[in-house]
């Protein structure tokens, strides 16, 4: 899944895997709910490595009234 930096450069091959590793950063996800009340629902932020995801982020503003006092 990752490739994690060696701890010393004596295998060029693991100094290549980790340099093979892709971070993507994907905005806006759109995603469809198992919870049978249908519609379509987003992630604002997904963060994935190789592939994988990672992290996901949820983000608000004040001025737009996303935030709950």
């Amino acid at each position: 899944m990752a490739f994690f930096k060696p701890s010393s450069g004596l295998n060029p091959e693991t100094l290549r895997h980790f340099g093979m590793n892709v971070l993507t950063v994907t905005r806006q996800v759109h995603y469809s709910g198992t919870d049978g009340r249908g519609g379509e629902k987003s992630i604002d932020v997904l963060l994935g490595l190789n592939g994988v995801p990672i992290v996901t982020a949820e983000l608000k503003n004040p001025m737009c009234g996303q935030c709950s006092s």
